[in-house]
């Protein structure tokens, strides 16, 4: 896959996210087996914001390429997707969060290797 496709499909994700934790964040924690709490809508609804931001800088970003700039962004989405996926994982062993949470896992694994694909093959 190349940069550009990648950089869609990952606007699209974010996008989502954004408007699934800014509207209905129940939703989310619910697939995740976690009991929503409203004080806990704070920090979900906070979240929303930083995912509209991944998704205009991907969406923005596609058509640039090979530089510097590009392989900042692959390279800090890449850890953070996967930090997020053993982040998910550890709720998991600890009892925090159910076997939902591996469908956030799934995908942030899945958006980690494509990105360090990319890295290692730009195109």
């Amino acid at each position: 896959m190349n940069y550009r496709n990648l950089a869609v499909i990952t606007t699209l994700i974010c996008f989502a996210l954004a408007v699934v934790w800014m509207l209905i964040p129940g939703f989310i924690l619910n697939l995740w087996g976690v009991e929503f709490i409203p004080a806990m809508g704070i920090t979900c609804r906070r979240a929303a914001p930083l995912f509209a931001g991944f998704a205009i800088i991907f969406y923005q970003s596609r058509n640039s390429g090979p530089s510097e700039l590009r392989s900042a962004l692959i390279q800090g989405f890449t850890v953070a997707c996967f930090l997020l996926a053993g982040l998910g994982c550890l709720e998991y062993v600890h009892g925090y969060a159910g076997v939902g949470i591996f469908s956030a896992v799934l995908v942030e694994l899945a958006l980690g290797l494509a990105f360090l694909n990319v890295a290692i093959k730009p195109q």
